[in-house]
């Protein structure tokens, strides 16, 4: 649930012979909406395991040094940025 009406935007798709599972969010805003994020990432990660494949793209509105957030992305994804850009933050504020 969103109280600002945000969703998962998805679809599945053959790349070649590999099917993904593509979505993107704009995940709940403002700084005390920590529980509501983690719910949505509760919702959106089951979702998007369905496939083998999945990438999600979008605004998650966290800091990657909120721990309670990053502790909720789901262990089987990694954060692209993180990881090709390890020395710079990725985010606005």
């Amino acid at each position: 649930s969103s109280a600002m009406n945000r969703c998962l935007v998805h679809g599945v798709f053959f790349v070649g012979d590999k099917l993904f599972d593509i979505g993107t969010v704009h995940l709940e805003s403002m700084k005390h909406s920590t529980d509501k994020r983690i719910e949505q990432m509760g919702v959106i990660f089951p979702i998007l395991k369905k496939t083998d494949n999945a990438i999600l793209c979008g605004d998650f509105n966290f800091d990657p040094a909120w721990k309670n957030e990053n502790e909720k992305i789901d262990k089987e994804f990694v954060d692209l940025w993180a990881h090709v850009y390890p020395n710079k933050t990725g985010y606005t504020e």
